[in-house]
């Protein structure tokens, strides 16, 4: 996933990185 040409701001980083964890642990793919 890009976001914006591939710059993510801090925070925008800090939802993404959660947003993946939560996945891998629900496990969904």
């Amino acid at each position: 996933m890009i976001f914006m040409g591939g710059k993510l701001t801090r925070r925008q980083r800090e939802i993404f990185d959660y947003i993946k964890n939560h996945i891998r642990t629900k496990g969904y793919p």
